[in-house]
């Protein structure tokens, strides 16, 4: 397993970073490498995405034999979305089998925009779909419209686990669909924080129809065959609340105005609706525990 963490990019820790490329460069000969993990952090203030990253991450791909990864965990507050559009890096991850994707709180928030919407699916998810079997995205915003990624063209046939932070449920983006298509093969599931977008605030979107919490979770307790474990959690960090793109508390029912601000559906939102949803969770909690609890006698 490789481990590096790049704390800080700037002009003061130039020669640093020469030196670590060469160092990456020398990968070649670690022929029994098969984990890899980044870590991009920059405390302080904001600054133009630096090319160091895109150097570090050029130096990876050309270091590391094609086909050699199978597990590549990646964190960061900011990214150079250009860094990953590289067939010798689509090479590098060809036979990935676990894949952490990870942006932690940051002031950066619009690079990571780019990055989420336009990079990692088809950069990173759509060249391992042949092989991948656990697979977290944890975002630090809310991911669904814009940005969005676009789960009806992800299929991941030997996907067992999944984890997902952030991400909204609503038509466009497929994501009840997606988790529906792998019933078959999930046998892990966790969301944290993954609320329903009810209907759009302005008049470039149509409105459209949801399915409510109760009905997704009969439809995942009745399709996701082979699961064992499951984790739902709904409760924002009190930092989640500056972020600029936020307002108020979590909501499991949530609007989005032309800024992609999002807010709580109050008219969506009664205490008598969401005693279904927990009513419908508890149920499909059973429904697994009671699976789980089989396969030990």
């Amino acid at each position: 397993m490789c481990f590096f963490t790049v704390l800080r990019e700037d002009n003061s820790e130039h020669e640093e970073q020469g030196a670590l490329v060469v160092a990456l460069m020398e990968l070649r000969r670690a022929t029994s490498l098969t984990s890899l993990n980044i870590i991009f952090l920059r405390p302080g203030g904001f600054n133009d995405p630096p090319t160091s990253q895109t150097s570090i991450i050029h130096s990876l791909t050309a270091g590391i034999p094609s086909s050699l990864l199978t597990s590549l965990s990646l964190t960061a507050d900011h990214l150079f979305s250009d860094t990953f559009k590289t067939q010798a890096f689509a090479s590098k991850i060809s036979a990935l089998t676990c894949l952490s994707i990870t942006t932690p709180r940051s002031p950066r928030i619009m690079s990571l925009r780019g990055f989420w919407g336009n990079v990692v699916s088809p950069h990173f998810l759509q060249p391992v779909m042949g092989t991948l079997t656990c697979l977290t995205l944890h975002p630090d915003f809310l991911v669904g419209v814009n940005p969005g990624i676009s789960f009806p063209f992800l299929v991941f046939p030997h996907l067992s686990h999944l984890s997902l932070r952030m991400f909204i449920f609503e038509p466009e983006n497929d994501l009840e669909d997606f988790i529906i298509r792998h019933g078959a093969t999930l046998t892990h599931l966790r969301l944290e924080n993954c609320p329903i977008l009810t209907k759009f605030l302005d008049d470039a979107h149509p409105n459209h129809s949801f399915h409510r919490q109760s009905d997704i979770w009969q439809r995942f307790a009745e399709t996701l065959e082979v699961l064992m474990e499951l984790v739902v959690t709904e409760q924002w960090d009190d930092r989640d609340l500056e972020n600029p793109h936020m307002r108020g508390v979590y909501s499991r029912y949530m609007t989005c105005d032309r800024y992609r601000h999002y807010d709580k559906d109050g008219d969506v939102e009664v205490p008598e609706r969401l005693g279904e949803d927990d009513a419908a969770l508890d149920l499909f909690r059973s429904v697994v525990n009671t699976r789980r609890g089989g396969s030990r006698r």
